[in-house]
This record gives structure tokens, C-alpha cells and sequence, in this order.
């Protein structure tokens, strides 16, 4: 299985929480510590996560 970030959602990360941003649907998200992790090693390119 691949996973990606969309062209138009950005990931920030401050003090171990971390935030998604969608330009595209104007959302915003707040995901845990765990979370944050994950999507700091996300990027826009398909990569798989084995």
C-alpha cells in the first residue's frame, strides 16, 4: 500500500502535536504525538510504508 500528502494539504508539526491543513476543502486537523511522526515521514511522492 502507497501513501502520499495531496498537492493541497500541509503538515505541521509544534511541541508533538500535529496539524493538517487542507487549501482545497479550507479544513484543518489536529492529530496526537503518534500521529504527528507518521506524517512528518509523508511527503508527495508515493511511497510505501512497509
Amino acid at each position: 500500500m502507497f501513501y502520499r500528502l495531496k498537492k493541497d494539504t500541509y503538515v505541521r508539526n509544534y511541541d508533538g502535536i500535529g496539524y493538517i491543513t487542507s487549501t482545497g476543502i479550507f479544513n484543518d486537523s489536529v492529530v496526537n504525538g503518534t500521529g504527528a511522526v507518521l506524517l512528518s515521514l509523508l511527503n508527495r511522492q508515493p511511497q510505501s510504508l512497509d
